[in-house]
């Protein structure tokens, strides 16, 4: 699998959360995180990326991370998707529309 991916900080460092969201909107991208802000800036602004991959994982290593990933990738529509991933679950559920 290949995936065209940009860390944001190479981007703009010190971004804001929502200018975050606003540039995955306009490069068609799918956010990968850790961070719950983005979750809230879609249902209280409703400022909807392409889609927001979440993780709610105990572990940091990268490895083990990217395994998690890779399962979710080989399954799952991301487009238009808040996919929560921890290591016992994965929860997908569509972006709000409205």
């Amino acid at each position: 699998m290949k995936y065209d991916s940009m860390f944001g900080g190479d981007w703009k460092r010190g971004a804001e959360d929502i200018e975050v969201v606003q540039k995955a909107i306009d490069d068609d991208r799918i956010i990968i995180t850790e961070d719950k802000d983005f979750g809230e800036i879609i249902f209280k602004y409703r400022l909807i990326p392409p889609g927001l991959i979440l993780f709610r994982t105990k572990t940091t290593n990268p490895r083990m991370r990217i395994d998690l990933l890779e399962k979710v990738l080989k399954g799952v529509d991301l487009h238009e998707k808040i996919i929560v991933i921890s290591e016992k679950t994965t929860r997908v559920r569509s972006v709000p529309t409205e």
